[in-house]
């Protein structure tokens, strides 16, 4: 076996390089780092391209919303990321408190693509129907999406809430903010 060692590997002639032939391997080894400072192409389908996070702070904000409003948590993917992926997956996660109103304490959350065209992605209930006690609950929200319905220009998706079912009985007051929203975009 050979070792070459060299600093930077350029082209003789024109701007491409080839490594090897059809059916060689190259291995990179633990430790080694390969840093990419440009664009990767033809790797094929199911690999990351894409990832980006967005967090938006804890807030004593309330509502009493019957219909879906935004928390304000929001992540947009810009179009020049959005080219070549088939699929964006959304995560999100913050944590929420609700007061009782009645024997009831439940809200729905949901996220939402807002551009380039609007979609509604399946919603998650929190809370609990009360006969006597608890009076707020204090707990995560979250969602996993998958959207492989992609369109062109930028790619912006929510979080929204509102009591359940859209009825104003279900739950008193809606901390949406309180311990803050995060947002994981990745793209493949």
């Amino acid at each position: 076996m050979s070792e070459l060692k060299v600093d930077k590997i350029s082209p003789d002639s024109g701007t491409t390089t080839t490594l090897g032939q059809s059916g060689d391997t190259f291995t990179i080894p633990i430790g080694a780092v390969l840093a990419n400072l440009g664009t990767i192409t033809g790797f094929g389908a199911g690999l990351i391209k894409y990832i980006g996070t967005s967090e938006l702070a804890a807030a004593g904000t309330t509502s009493t919303a019957t219909s879906y409003t935004s928390t304000g948590a929001t992540i947009t993917i810009p179009a020049a990321d959005v080219v070549g992926l088939s699929k964006i997956i959304i995560l999100t996660e913050g944590t929420g408190r609700q007061d009782k109103n009645g024997a009831a304490n439940i809200t729905d959350f949901r996220t939402q693509r807002t551009a380039p065209s609007a979609v509604n992605f399946t919603e998650v209930t929190k809370g609990a129907n009360v006969i006597s006690g608890l009076a707020e609950i204090l707990g995560q929200r979250g969602s996993l999406i998958i959207d492989s319905s992609l369109g062109t220009g930028d790619h912006t998706y929510g979080v929204y809430f509102r009591k359940y079912a859209g009825v104003a009985n279900q739950v008193g007051n809606i901390y949406y903010k309180q311990g803050g929203w995060r947002i994981l975009a990745i793209g493949i």
